[in-house]
């Protein structure tokens, strides 16, 4: 099982201190957010995992989870170790996704 480590806001923490293995960076401007948003949910429901185990951080926010360090384009999209910036290609997404799952420590929602 993998340990969650609580935070403040009561948001939970990876193994790898980030607030979830899966999450999406948006903005108040930007453009393609919804569409990467949707691409990612699409790729996401494909393996079964649940739209939870998606954490959206708005970078215009001052309620952020802390895990948007090095963020410079939107959309981005973290999944495990993998950075996305931009609109991304569907495989791109699908492929992150399948190594991500494949991880001992993938955390589907980092609440429980």
């Amino acid at each position: 099982m993998t340990k969650v480590v609580e935070m403040s806001n009561g948001l939970g923490k990876t193994p790898c201190g980030r607030c979830s293995c899966i999450i999406v960076y948006t903005g108040d401007y930007c453009l393609f957010c919804d569409a990467a948003k949707e691409m990612l949910g699409e790729a996401i429901a494909h393996y079964g995992v649940s739209d939870a185990a998606i954490c959206q951080v708005d970078v215009d926010s001052e309620d952020g989870c802390g895990c948007n360090d090095g963020i410079t384009r939107l959309p981005t999209i973290r999944i495990c170790n993998v950075k996305l910036e931009g609109l991304p290609d569907e495989k791109e997404i699908t492929d992150a996704v399948l190594r991500a799952l494949m991880m001992d420590c993938f955390c589907e929602d980092p609440r429980y």
